[in-house]
């Protein structure tokens, strides 16, 4: 029987070794790459998390930093070089919406290229200026989710092929509504997060084992 529940408790820990698999990726974008002198009030964080089901990312692009005259028009991601973006779908999750979605295959790069800067494989766009309460301005928080076959978090820890990682671009610096910037992680590249969860889900299962071994030698 002691084997038994040994076997138990050892198999337990390896799955909840598996649930410590999840990751976040994060980015914070607050550098200016296109030498238009414009600053965000705060940093924008990225977050992307593959924690909820195998294919499928959750995105987080946090503005609450930011002044109301500040939004967002655009976000491009890179993307794993050895995969294909092609096929990647977007679904709004929050009270923010996007306004279109398109992934840029390595054959092509219209239109994925940021001001100045090398090649991005995924862009996410927002509302542009004269569009009112529809933008994704500073105060909000946009929440949704990819999805692709085999879609991980790591998939979009790359670089481009200049250096850069994820690039925003945001309007209405400075208080002008025609005033944009764009801005990347500059020196800080991506940041793999640990889930706290799932390090105590880990932890607890070394502590179940631990505990069986003593019950067995005090037995």
């Amino acid at each position: 029987m002691k084997h038994w529940k040994k076997l138990a408790t050892t198999l337990a820990l390896f799955g909840m070794a598996g649930v410590a698999n999840a990751t976040i990726v994060s980015f914070t974008l607050s550098n200016e790459v296109s030498n238009s002198g414009s600053e965000l009030t705060a940093p924008i964080t990225v977050t992307l998390d593959d924690e909820n089901s195998a294919g499928t990312v959750n995105i987080t692009i946090d503005m609450a930093g930011l002044q109301p005259e500040e939004f967002m028009t655009g976000l491009y991601l890179n993307f794993d070089p050895a995969k294909d973006p092609t096929g990647m779908g977007l679904g709004d999750t929050g009270g923010v919406a996007s306004t279109a979605f398109f992934t840029c295959p390595p054959t092509a790069d219209v239109g994925c290229k940021p001001d100045g800067q090398a090649f991005h494989d995924v862009v996410i766009e927002f509302a542009a200026a004269g569009s009112g309460d529809a933008r994704f301005t500073g105060g909000e928080t946009y929440t949704g989710t990819l999805s692709l076959d085999g879609l991980l978090a790591t998939d979009f820890e790359f670089l481009s092929e200049s250096g850069n990682c994820a690039v925003a671009r945001v309007q209405g610096l400075d208080d002008d509504a025609e005033g944009s910037g764009w801005f990347d992680c500059g020196d800080e590249p991506p940041q793999e997060v640990v889930e706290p969860g799932s390090l105590a889900l880990f932890g607890l299962g070394i502590g179940l084992l631990g505990f069986m071994g003593r019950r067995r030698r005090n037995g």
